[in-house]
């Protein structure tokens, strides 16, 4: 799903990701946690629903939010 707001996740930030590598996990420590999606006060370029940018956790926006998820596999 895209939204109008950059989300917050999980990863840590990796400099290195290869370009072949789908939906990387990054590093288990870091100081940068990655946001994805596509917000809408940036550059055009940050519309983009693949959109990777980072930040440090504590910062805090009205931009930048995060999803909640549950699998329908766990009942």
């Amino acid at each position: 799903m895209q939204g109008n707001i950059l989300e917050w996740c999980s990863d840590w930030l990796q400099d290195d990701y290869s370009k072949d590598t789908l939906d990387p996990k990054g590093p288990n420590t870091g100081k940068y946690r990655v946001q994805r999606g596509g917000q809408f006060t940036g550059r055009i370029r940050h519309t983009r629903a693949a959109d990777r940018q980072r930040n440090l956790p504590e910062v805090r926006d009205f931009y930048v939010g995060f999803r909640l998820a549950h699998s329908a596999l766990d009942n």
